[in-house]
C-alpha cells in the first residue's frame, strides 16, 4: 500500500544511498519523472546535483550540504533544470532514513514544483518596485482644490494626463471637466460637488478625450481634507491613467466570452458524444414500432432540438407520424402541425429527398412556411414554434430514403453548425436501422401470430357431460411460433380425442413439425385406433419426414361415454415422453398413464394404453412442461408438488376456472421468460 501511495504521489520522491560513492540516486517515482523530464533509467546511479545545472552557488545549497554532512533533515528551495533545459523552482525536503541496525541507510527527498509561487513572489516584488518608481516618476497625478474658488492645483503626472501646458501647476475645474468625455462630465461634476458640499468621498472611472481625439481611461479618487489651520477644507484627489488596465479588462472580458463559447461548444460536443453513445442502447431496447418512433424523437429533444417532427415517405407522400417539443405546452402545437400533410414538392423535405443527404438552414427566423414544407396557412403555428435554425436529416433503409426528421432550434444561441448536421446524420442512420428492424419485426410478428393461430383449433367441440377449459401461453418473442399444441377432435362415431403436446424448439422449424403432427393426428383420428397406435403412425410420419433434429412429447386421451353407468366416461390414454396427466378425484390427486418414448426419435415407440373410467366430479389435467418448469426469480421451479397442491384446491371449480387459475399461478411464479405453457382441463359433470 505504501509503495502504491509513493508511486501515485503528485510530489517527486527520490531515494539516494549515502553508503555508495557520490551518494547516487537509487529510486525515483513517476512524479519525479514528470517534473524533471528524466526517466528513472537516466538518473539511477547519478547524484542529484545534475539538476542544478551550472547554478552551483545558490543560497540554499550550502544549507543542504550541511544537512547531509550532519545526517539531518532540511528544507531548501533550489532552481533546477529539466531535461529539456527549462528551469523550475524545486522546494526540496530531505530526511535521513535509518535501518533496523540504526545505521544511516538512505536519504529520502520530497520534491514540490513551486515555480508558480516563486514567480508570483518575484512578480509581486517587481510590481512593488514599479509602483514606487511610477509614484516617484510622477505616474500618478494629484489634484487639489478648495471649497471656495475655481482653481485646481495640479501635481505629479497631471500635465501628461490632462494634456496641460508644460510646467503648469494649476488649472480650473471647468478646464478639467472640459477634457472629460461628454458622456462622463455630469457624473464627474456631481462627484466633485458632493465632495465639496457634503464631504462625500468619490471614486470613479471616466474617459478623457485627448487633443488628437483618442480616448483614455482614468480613475479619480478623492475626499475632503481639513486641518486646524484650514477650517474651510479642501478636496485632495489622485488621478491615474488606467487605459491599459481597461483594455486588459476588456480583453479579459472578450477572453471570458471566448472561453464561455468554447465551453458551450465543448459541452455540446460532449453531449453529442453522450447521445451517440446512448443511442444504440436506447434504440435496441425495444422492437416495438411505435415505441421506436417515440425513442427517435426522444433522442433529439431536448438535448439537440427544441422540437422535431418525423415524416415517413409512403407512396411518394410525406406522412407525419410523430413529433416532440421540449415544452409540453408547445408539444400540442407540434402535434397540430403534424396533423397537416406537408408539401411534397417544395421546402426542406423536398430538398432532402432531391439531394439525398442532410440539409442545414442556419437562420430560419421569420422564414416563410413553405421553406419548412408547409403552406402559408401554417404561418401562425410556425410563428409560435419559433424556428430559428433547422436541419433536415434523411432516414435511409437499403439505400432508399424512408423518412426525414426535421430538427429545429428555437434558441438564438443554438444555431446549428455543420458539426451538428454531421452528428444528426449519423444519429439518423442509427434511427433508420432501428426503425427498419422494428418494421420487419412487426411484419414477422404478424406472420407468426397468423401461423400460430392457424396451428391451434379455432373452437373446441362440446363433449356431453364434460366441461373443457383451455389456456395457451406462448413464451417466445412475438415473431416466434411456440412449440406447444393442443386439439380436441370429435370423431363423430366413437367419442372425442384430446391431444396435447410439446415440439422441441420454436420458430419456423417448430411450426413445420407442429403442422405435420396436427394434420397427421387428424388424419388418423377417424380410423378408430387406440391412442398408442395413433402415436405410432405419427412417429412413422416424422421419421419418414426426416425430423431428426426435431421431436415432440405428447398425450392422447380418447373419451367415450358409457352407455350405462350414470354419466361415466371411458378413458383410453397414451403418453409419449410427456409429463404425467393428473387426476383429481374425491380431493386426492394421482398421476395416471405409463411413461413412453418421445415421438420422432426412435423407429419404434412401443407405447402402452392406460384404461379407466372417469366418474362425475373427476378432473383430468393435461399440461406441458412449461407449467412445472416455470422458474421464479430466485431459481425455484413451480414443480409437480406445487401443481398437485394447486389441483387439490380446484375440487369445486369448473374446468375453465381451473385452467385459468393455473395459468395465473404460473405467471405469478415466473420471474421472467420461460417455456411455452399449454393447459387442458376436463371435468366430468355427468
Amino acid at each position: 500500500m505504501l509503495e502504491g501511495a509513493v508511486e501515485a504521489s503528485s510530489n517527486g520522491v527520490v531515494l539516494a544511498d549515502p553508503n555508495l560513492p557520490d551518494m547516487p540516486i537509487i529510486y525515483v517515482n513517476p512524479a519525479f519523472e514528470r517534473m524533471t523530464g528524466y526517466s528513472s533509467d537516466e538518473v539511477l546511479g547519478h547524484n542529484c546535483r545534475f539538476l542544478q545545472g551550472d547554478d552551483r552557488d545558490q543560497p540554499d545549497l550550502q544549507e543542504l550540504r550541511s544537512a547531509i554532512s550532519e545526517a539531518r533533515g532540511c528544507r531548501a528551495t533550489l532552481k533546477n533544470y529539466r531535461k529539456d533545459g527549462s528551469s523550475f523552482w524545486n522546494e526540496l525536503y530531505i530526511a535521513p532514513v535509518y535501518g533496523p541496525d540504526g545505521r544511516l541507510a538512505s536519504y529520502v527527498g520530497i520534491q514540490n514544483d513551486v515555480t508558480g509561487r516563486q514567480e508570483a513572489q518575484e512578480a509581486l516584488r517587481r510590481s512593488e518596485e514599479l509602483l514606487r518608481l511610477a509614484t516617484e516618476a510622477g505616474g500618478i497625478g494629484i489634484i487639489r482644490f478648495g471649497l471656495e474658488g475655481n482653481e485646481v492645483s495640479c501635481h505629479g503626472n497631471c500635465v501628461e494626463i490632462f494634456e496641460l501646458e508644460p510646467d503648469a501647476v494649476a488649472s480650473t475645474r471647468e478646464e478639467l471637466l472640459g477634457k472629460a468625455h461628454p458622456d462622463d462630465r455630469e457624473s464627474l461634476n456631481r462627484s466633485w460637488k458632493l465632495a465639496l458640499t457634503d464631504g462625500t468621498p468619490y471614486d470613479l472611472k471616466h474617459r478623457l478625450v485627448r487633443k488628437d481625439g483618442s480616448v483614455r481611461w482614468v480613475t479619480q479618487k478623492g475626499r475632503v481634507y481639513r486641518d486646524a489651520e484650514d477650517e474651510a477644507g479642501q478636496v485632495i484627489g489622485t488621478v491615474q491613467d488606467i487605459t491599459s488596465l481597461k483594455e486588459s479588462e476588456e480583453e479579459k472580458s472578450r477572453s471570458l466570452e471566448r472561453e464561455r463559447r468554447i465551453r458551450v461548444e465543448s459541452d455540446r460536443a460532449r453531449r453529442r458524444t453522450e447521445i451517440m453513445a446512448s443511442a444504440s442502447r436506447l434504440l435496441s431496447s425495444s422492437l416495438d414500432y411505435d415505441e421506436t418512433l417515440n425513442t427517435i424523437t426522444g433522442l433529439f429533444v431536448p438535448d439537440i432540438a427544441d422540437w422535431c417532427l418525423l415524416h415517413l415517405l409512403e407512396d411518394d407522400v410525406w406522412i407525419p407520424v410523430t413529433g416532440a417539443h421540449a415544452d409540453p405546452e408547445k408539444g400540442l402545437l407540434v402535434e397540430e402541425l403534424g396533423d397537416h400533410l406537408p408539401n411534397s414538392e417544395n421546402g426542406l423535405l423536398a430538398e432532402v429527398l432531391r439531394i439525398g443527404r442532410p440539409a442545414l438552414h442556419q437562420n430560419t427566423e421569420g422564414s416563410k412556411p413553405e421553406e419548412l414544407s408547409y403552406d402559408t396557412g401554417r404561418m401562425g403555428l410556425l410563428r409560435n414554434l419559433e424556428p430559428r435554425s433547422c436541419m433536415g436529416v434523411p432516414l435511409k433503409a437499403a439505400g432508399k430514403i424512408i423518412g426525414v426528421l426535421t430538427v429545429v432550434s428555437s434558441s438564438p444561441e443554438n444555431s446549428y453548425s455543420p458539426e451538428d448536421l454531421s452528428m444528426a446524420a449519423r444519429l439518423a442512420d442509427r434511427c433508420a436501422l432501428a426503425l427498419e428492424n422494428a418494421r420487419l419485426y412487426r411484419e414477422q410478428s404478424y406472420v407468426a401470430r397468423t401461423l400460430q393461430h392457424g396451428l391451434l383449433p379455432h373452437r373446441l367441440p362440446e363433449i356431453p357431460g364434460v366441461e373443457v377449459g383451455v389456456e395457451y401461453l406462448p413464451a417466445g418473442e412475438d415473431n416466434e411460433v411456440g412449440g406447444d399444441f393442443y386439439d380436441l377432435i370429435d370423431t363423430n362415431y366413437d367419442g372425442w380425442l384430446c391431444i396435447l403436446g410439446d415440439v422441441s424448439g420454436k420458430g419456423a422449424r417448430a411450426a413445420v413439425v407442429t403442422a405435420l403432427i396436427m394434420y397427421t393426428l387428424r388424419a388418423v383420428a377417424f380410423q378408430g385406433d387406440k391412442p398408442s397406435a395413433m402415436f405410432a403412425a405419427l412417429n412413422g410420419a416424422m421419421v419418414r419426414h426426416d425430423t431428426s433434429s426435431q421431436f415432440c412429447t405428447a398425450i392422447c386421451a380418447r373419451l367415450e361415454p358409457e352407455e350405462v353407468g350414470g354419466g361415466e366416461i371411458k378413458l383410453t390414454l397414451a403418453r409419449a415422453g410427456h409429463p404425467s396427466p393428473l387426476l383429481l378425484r374425491d380431493g386426492s390427486v394421482e398421476e395416471i398413464g405409463a411413461p413412453g418414448k418421445a415421438i420422432g426419435v426412435f423407429p419404434e415407440l412401443d407405447l402402452e394404453d392406460h384404461y379407466m373410467n372417469l366418474v362425475p366430479g373427476d378432473v383430468l389435467l393435461l399440461y406441458t412442461d412449461g407449467v412445472i418448469e416455470a422458474r421464479s426469480s430466485t431459481g425455484e421451479f413451480f414443480g409437480e408438488e406445487r401443481l398437485k397442491s394447486f389441483l387439490k384446491s380446484c375440487t369445486n371449480s369448473d374446468a375453465a376456472s381451473t385452467a385459468g387459475r393455473l395459468r395465473e399461478s404460473v405467471l405469478e411464479h415466473k420471474g421472467g421468460p420461460g417455456d411455452d405453457v399449454a393447459i387442458l382441463a376436463m371435468r366430468v359433470t355427468g
